[in-house]
């Protein structure tokens, strides 16, 4: 479902998927990072920034926003 998911995903969100992913797989190490994974992470990035232009992991809180939305579509 991940892959398909990523697969499925405008340019607009594809690079802070990426990152969002890459930077997961340095904490999860002990099973493949899932989508659920992915969409949590998108949404403390979202508390974090509080949906504004501020980043974190070179991900802004508006693209986060953006990510999510587009996950779940």
């Amino acid at each position: 479902m991940t892959v398909a998911i990523e697969i499925k995903l405008s340019d607009e969100f594809k690079e802070s998927f990426s990152i969002i992913k890459e930077d997961l797989e340095t904490m999860i190490t002990e099973r493949k990072v899932n989508i659920e994974d992915i969409l949590n992470h998108v949404r403390k990035i979202r508390e974090l920034t509080v949906d504004s232009d501020k980043e974190y992991i070179s991900v802004s809180g508006n693209r986060a926003k953006g990510l999510d939305k587009e996950i779940c579509k």
